[in-house]
């Protein structure tokens, strides 16, 4: 298993903030073209449902790879992160199994997504 330097990881603190988060903890794995985010997001309450979205670029600054946080449930609940279900210290995982695309990697974008439409 390989950890990611955190330097790597760029969060996007202006949209963390109009969301109502206050810090998103997050560390990277790669074990046999995997790649693993986990992490815990601290805030006293959310402003608006979102999900959590990976970018992944490679050294010429291509993006080669996105995907969003896991489903709870083997997605049978949802994958989206409302007032209903969150509690201070929420975690989330971010998994992508593209093994071309993960090999490539050399900076990680993490942000959150706004999802209107959820309840």
């Amino acid at each position: 298993m390989f950890k990611y330097n955190s330097a790597i990881i760029e969060r996007d603190l202006v949209a963390e903030k109009q969301l109502g988060i206050q810090n998103l903890q997050v560390n990277a794995y790669e074990e046999e073209g995997m790649l693993d985010l986990v992490g815990r997001i601290e805030a006293t309450a959310i402003k608006h449902p979102f999900v959590l979205r990976v970018e992944g670029y490679d050294k010429q600054n291509k993006l080669v790879l996105t995907e969003t946080n896991d489903g709870y449930g083997n997605e049978v609940v949802t994958n989206i992160i409302s007032n209903q279900t969150f509690f201070n210290g929420y975690p989330f995982e971010i998994s992508a199994w593209e093994l071309d695309e993960v090999i490539q990697v050399s900076r990680l974008k993490v942000f959150p997504v706004e999802v209107s439409h959820a309840k």
